[in-house]
């Protein structure tokens, strides 16, 4: 990819995920634009937030290509995300439950989210800072506030434990808001 592509390019906007049964359609034209076409299993979003593809559904992909002065194809356009295939899907991402409170706080429910393996971790957090996704932000809480980001570049581990730079207002919250705010 040409660098202004590549940089623009996130492939974690939206993982289309296509069955294994049946490889993706290529079709190409005069002009350089490419379509992939392919039986949609599901899609996660970049949130992580995996949803099921009704039967029949289709992921359309559309790309151009164009001729190089050296007469080398490069990609000049294309959307974000990424196609991948159940197997290959199931081997870079990793399910991971996110918990939220009932709104009497008396237990908690948990939101199955699927991040990049190599991510994992920073994913989550991510996940938990944003709030519980539809529909079940209508029926749990959180006592994290809404306006809370992670400061650090990523969530480091060390033997164990998670270290995450929230910075002070997650301390600032009254008790027993604070032990209940857990990540």
């Amino acid at each position: 990819l040409p660098s202004t592509i590549s940089s623009a390019w996130d492939p974690t906007t939206q993982v289309r995920v296509h069955a294994d049964t049946s490889a993706p359609q290529i079709t190409t034209a005069g002009d350089g634009t490419v379509t992939v076409t392919a039986d949609l299993a599901a899609a996660v979003g970049a949130d992580g937030n995996y949803t099921e593809a009704p039967p029949g559904a289709k992921a359309e992909l559309g790309f151009s290509l164009a001729r190089t002065a050296s007469d080398q194809w490069r990609i000049v356009d294309l959307p974000d995300g990424v196609l991948l295939n159940t197997y290959f899907f199931t081997t870079v991402f990793v399910a991971q439950p996110l918990y939220y409170l009932t709104p009497d706080r008396g237990a908690l429910v948990p939101e199955l989210r699927w991040f990049p393996r190599q991510d994992v971790v920073t994913g989550t957090v991510d996940a938990l800072l944003a709030g519980p996704g539809e529909p079940l932000d209508e029926v749990v809480v959180t006592e994290l506030p809404a306006d809370l980001e992670r400061r650090s570049e990523a969530v480091d581990i060390s033997d164990g434990v998670a270290e995450v730079d929230l910075g002070p207002q997650l301390g600032d919250l009254p008790e027993p808001q604070r032990s209940l705010a857990v990540l």
